[in-house]
């Protein structure tokens, strides 16, 4: 620039922050103590023409959240603590990998605290609000790593949910590795023995006949489809057709079951669609969604089984396996992520 007063122009319009110009004292000093927030859950995609981020090992991760957690070990001082809530993907999806691993590396002591939005959330007026509390302690020379179970709280809870936490402490992390919701050692034991498996479910499924009673649960498209007011497309007719054929004749050789997640899917958009769904479901048993199977979904996702776009999916088959359902009942052809090679909708 020319001039102060160019300078001094150019500072206005841009407004320019820097960490060690505003904070020279506490930058000078080492960093902060402690740091924490509350960052926005924001897509970086969404800023980008506002402002470019640069040299981050975190920028794979796509969510501001991710960005502003690694800015903020960069400006604490050495063995100092820090705290934020986050989406509560930081513990589990394949994309806050790099974050996960960041945290390992910079910090000796971290603590995962994860709540979930419903029946009440952390933040009320926010949809979609699965959130997770993180703790972190900047000391590596020794390392631990704390989690928690899977919070489902009432709002009657609130004002002790903080004071009741209970943590439990992992064993060996792998940097970027999934952070399990837990509560206890037994079910860490069981973790531990399940990941040790190498065989597939599908070694201890047999197609001999039995007198074991066979549990079928019941996917949403089945029953939606069951219902459905009579339509000129042929493929919806098809499915349609093959459902109501199911439902008369074969209904009767299983116990049906429903999960939350299919009466809770049932119950949404065109309340008279809606109400025929519900009505359809009414005589089967409920299958709560437990924290096992929110865990065992979440690894269907990781593993690859199911995409990340088909988490409800995912959902629907862990509810099934939790509860110990011999089928889980489904259009497969509406599961476009599942090769099957058949070209016909058909009835699983």
């Amino acid at each position: 620039m020319k001039s102060k007063a160019d300078f001094c122009r150019w500072r206005a319009s841009h407004q320019p922050f820097h960490w060690f110009v505003e904070f020279y004292g506490v930058m000078h000093r080492g960093g902060f103590d402690v740091i924490i927030g509350n960052p926005p859950y924001v897509e970086y995609s969404k800023v980008r023409e506002e402002y470019r981020v640069q040299d981050l090992a975190t920028m794979q991760c796509g969510n501001l959240y991710a960005l502003r957690t690694e800015r903020s070990l960069d400006l604490l001082a050495p063995s100092r603590w820090f705290g934020f809530i986050v989406q509560a993907p930081i513990v589990s999806t394949q994309r806050m990998s790099p974050l996960r691993e960041l945290v390992h590396e910079r910090c000796g002591f971290s603590a995962y605290a994860t709540f979930d939005d419903r029946p009440s959330k952390l933040f009320n007026g926010m949809h979609h609000c699965r959130v997770c509390i993180v703790l972190c302690h900047t000391d590596v020379r020794s390392r631990q790593t704390l989690t928690t179970k899977y919070h489902k709280w009432y709002r009657e809870e609130r004002k002790n949910l903080l004071a009741l936490l209970h943590y439990q402490r992992l064993g060996n992390v792998t940097p970027g590795d999934v952070i399990p919701k837990l509560r206890s050692d037994t079910e860490q034991s069981i973790l531990r023995k399940t990941l040790s498996r190498v065989a597939t479910l599908g070694s201890t499924i047999t197609g001999e006949r039995s007198d074991h009673r066979i549990h079928r649960d019941i996917e949403t498209t089945v029953v939606s489809y069951l219902v459905a007011r009579p339509t000129g497309n042929l493929v919806g007719a098809a499915w349609k057709a093959i459902t109501a054929d199911w439902w008369e004749t074969q209904r009767g050789r299983f116990e049906l079951r429903a999960s939350e997640v299919t009466v809770s899917e049932a119950g949404g958009g065109d309340a008279g669609a809606a109400a025929r769904r519900l009505a359809a479901l009414a005589d089967c048993a409920l299958l709560p969604v437990t924290e096992a199977a929110v865990e065992l979904s979440e690894a269907l996702v990781r593993g690859g089984a199911v995409p990340e776009k088909a988490e409800s999916d995912a959902m629907h088959a862990a509810v099934a396996a939790v509860h110990g359902v011999d089928y889980l009942l489904t259009l497969l052809s509406h599961y476009g992520h599942v090769k099957t090679g058949l070209e016909h909708p058909v009835l699983v």
